[in-house]
């Protein structure tokens, strides 16, 4: 029997609102070739950084009275919702009171960023020096030579002039000194991101840099893509500034570290391991319809999975003891990161500070060591390290996902297979009240 369009239209409407509000679907990485090169290990691998004339970009989006005009009338436009109660004459109604919202919301934007107490040309020119003597270009290939090594690659920096300008990419020359590939990073870039949608919003510290690895003997490029490093700290304008720019200095230092593991780790270290479907019950709204993935690597045991979706669970200690599944492996540890957090935003809850950081573990759980803050919002990742072959790898930092079930697909008539994904998120929970309530 044909089904009715009103029959596929609910049906879309349903699955739409379904996945959208459990925000959880993955989109898989991008795995690099190198991962299953045959002899890779021990292979002598050339870095070369393609410095621009003027050093790190800084780019600060949305930035000073413009940007906040801007948010400032993004804000103003729900007020065309009062055009409903215009009745008959919404149509009318609505378009004004957006046009009305929007110049408002304009004019408020403006106000608000000129009282701010510190600008960004200030910020600016404070920032720009410290990125001059720090060389963030210099502090990058230095921190991945290093991790590399640690890692059991060998990893050495090249000089460009001698093969090729600035702008070329013939590294042929390198192969008769026994270099077997070239990474090549450019285009670094240091950013201020809006961490929500307010007036004057705090700003996240998030790197990126173009990489390309080339294999010497036949000229090949193996693999081009952006790496970014969006685990920065989430400050006011003010609180970057503050000591001279002095936490602004620190996560320059500290966003090189990251950036390099994460290079290495992608395109050298990563195992293409398997999305794991875990046996959970996705959240008490679900009724079935969603199932719980972990993203290569270990699953969560506690925090449970329920605490992802339940908001009054919490735990029941400032000092939890976190416990992820055994990774099956040759000499494994693990590493674990903790941020607290702040609330939705773009889609997910967004790390605002790192606080809690653990390499080396050997057990698959960990109790803290620090006191937590009471009643507050924390993300967590854990990744495993393990021998393959005779060399290090690892695996991504766990994150989770909520996918349709079979019932959803049916229920839907085949609809939540075709929705697009939506990013994976770290798991997260919330600490214990001071005086839970009786």
């Amino acid at each position: 029997m044909a089904l009715s369009n009103h029959t596929k239209i609910a049906a879309v409407v349903f699955a739409t609102v379904l996945i959208i509000s459990q925000q959880g679907c993955a989109s898989k990485p991008v795995r690099s070739p190198l991962a299953n090169q045959s002899g890779l290990l021990g292979a002598k691998v050339g870095v070369v950084i393609k410095r621009a004339p003027e050093g790190t970009s800084l780019k600060t989006p949305e930035k000073g009275v413009s940007g906040s005009m801007g948010r400032g009338a993004a804000q103003g436009v729900p007020l065309g919702e009062v055009g409903l109660l215009c009745g008959i004459g919404f149509i009318i109604c609505m378009p004004v009171g957006m046009a009305l919202g929007m110049a408002g919301g304009a004019v408020y934007g403006a106000v608000a960023a000129s009282e701010k107490g510190s600008t960004w040309d200030e910020a600016e020119v404070i920032f720009q020096a410290h990125l001059k003597e720090l060389n963030f270009d210099h502090l990058l290939e230095e921190r991945l030579i290093t991790f590399a090594h640690q890692s059991g690659y060998a990893f050495q920096s090249i000089n460009i002039t001698k093969a090729t300008d600035n702008n070329s990419t013939n590294y042929g020359s390198f192969s008769n000194e026994g270099i077997v590939f070239v990474l090549e990073l450019s285009e670094s870039t240091i950013q201020l991101q809006a961490a929500n949608v307010m007036i004057n919003p705090p700003r996240r510290f998030f790197t990126s840099v173009r990489a390309k690895v080339f294999r010497t003997n036949d000229g090949t490029l193996l693999d081009d893509r952006i790496v970014t490093d969006d685990k920065g700290d989430i400050r006011s304008l003010d609180e970057w500034m503050l000591n001279n720019g002095l936490a602004f200095r620190q996560q320059v230092s500290t966003a090189a570290g990251r950036t390099a593991e994460t290079i290495v780790a992608e395109f050298f270290l990563r195992d293409p391991l398997s999305e794991r479907t875990v046996e959970s019950s996705a959240g008490p709204l679900t009724f079935g319809l969603m199932t719980l993935n972990a993203l290569f690597g270990p699953a969560a045991i506690y925090p449970p999975p329920k605490a992802m979706h339940d908001p009054r669970w919490r735990t029941d200690s400032l000092q939890p003891t976190l416990r992820w599944e055994p990774f099956q492996g040759n000499d494994v540890t693990y590493d674990l990161i903790i941020w607290r957090a702040i609330g939705i935003y773009k889609g997910g809850i967004q790390p605002t500070e790192l606080v809690y950081n653990r390499t080396g573990l050997s057990e698959a759980s960990h109790t803290i060591e620090i006191p937590l803050q009471p009643d507050t919002l924390y993300l967590w990742t854990v990744r495993a390290r393990y021998t393959s072959a005779g060399t290090t790898k690892m695996t991504g930092w766990v994150m989770w996902s909520m996918k349709p079930s079979q019932l959803a697909n049916i229920l839907t008539l085949g609809v939540t297979k075709i929705i697009p994904d939506l990013p994976p998120r770290y798991y997260f929970f919330r600490t214990k009240r001071l005086e839970e309530r009786r």
